[in-house]
């Protein structure tokens, strides 16, 4: 079975990462670190048009950098909103 490039294969490290963080750690998430998270997105976003434009590949089918597709805007605007709303989140309940 082949996982390569699904969602499972990012999905599962995040989920054990985060349990780890959680519960092995008594780290203090804050707010006020919501730039860190916001400048990450978009700098992984950046690498992955890079690397798009370069290979004329691209890393997951539905960030293809065409502009012309409805998806674009969705996908570009969400990434960096969900990893926000990820982040204010977790500073809540820790």
């Amino acid at each position: 079975m082949n996982l390569g490039g699904t969602m499972i294969e990012h999905s599962v490290p995040l989920l054990i990462s985060t349990l780890n963080f959680y519960l092995l750690t008594d780290s203090i998430i804050y707010i006020s670190d919501l730039w860190v998270v916001l400048i990450f997105s978009v700098f992984y976003l950046l690498v992955a048009y890079i690397w798009t434009i370069q290979t004329g590949k691209v890393i997951y089918s539905f960030l293809d950098f065409d502009v012309k597709s409805p998806d674009f805007w969705q996908s570009v605007i969400l990434f960096p909103a969900m990893a926000s709303i990820i982040h204010i989140g977790n500073a809540l309940v820790s």
